[in-house]
């Protein structure tokens, strides 16, 4: 029922967010961490399901061009994201 709703929609901030940060080399703003808790929010509002959300989350940030951004980091990156975005979602719940 929920797996036909796109998931992108939810994060376009973020990921317009993230491509405004390679140029000024700031992934730490907490302006990410907000966005990736608005999408999520919206996202459960919706009911897109939490799986369906953090596989999307994973996969965008993974695939996301972040120049001059190690894999390790990337990796630190996406796990904040999925982190504040898991909390958001949850918190939503309640």
């Amino acid at each position: 029922m929920y797996d036909d709703v796109d998931v992108a929609p939810f994060f376009a901030d973020l990921f317009a967010l993230l491509a405004a940060a390679v140029s000024r080399r700031d992934y730490e703003s907490p302006e990410l961490t907000d966005a990736a808790a608005r999408g999520a929010r919206a996202a459960r509002r919706t009911g897109v399901p939490p799986q369906r959300m953090l596989a999307y989350l994973r996969s965008r940030t993974r695939d996301a061009p972040l120049a001059e951004i190690g894999d390790w980091y990337r990796g630190v990156l996406a796990d904040r994201l999925v982190a504040r975005a898991i909390e958001a979602y949850y918190a939503s719940a309640e």
